[in-house]
């Protein structure tokens, strides 16, 4: 089942966010700090090894192209987790209020999945 978080952007600053996969669903950095070292343990990853994740924001779902690709970077596959970045370059010229993302693994086999969706929130600078 896909989980859904909302996500903020702040303009001209660099967005960062941890993913873990893991058997039951998907937690982002928030999740993941409310767990005690003993709930995280019993976390069983999904292996990513071998699989191309993709994310993307889109001002609705059905969009055809996106407003911007999400950098996946500090990928650990094994342990189900990595980062979803866009840099502070990459914010500063962003265009919009609200939209979509979306984060989708494709598997080894060719399996896909949309496991992370949620809003946007892109909260624009005084100064810019």
């Amino acid at each position: 089942m896909t989980a859904i978080h909302k996500i903020e952007i702040a303009q001209g600053a660099t967005f960062r966010e941890q993913i873990i996969l893991y058997s039951g669903g998907t937690l982002n950095q928030d999740e993941i700090d409310r767990l005690t070292v003993t709930e995280v343990q019993a976390l069983t990853a999904v292996d990513l090894t071998g699989a191309t994740i993709t994310g993307k924001i889109r001002e609705r779902f059905d969009d055809v192209s996106s407003l911007v690709d999400f950098t996946i970077e500090n990928r650990d596959d094994v342990n189900g987790t990595f980062d979803i970045t866009l840099t502070s370059l990459v914010t500063d010229v962003l265009d919009f209020d609200r939209a979509m993302y979306d984060i989708e693994v494709t598997y080894v086999g060719g399996d896909v999945g949309r496991e992370l969706q949620g809003r946007v929130t892109f909260n624009r600078g005084v100064t810019y």
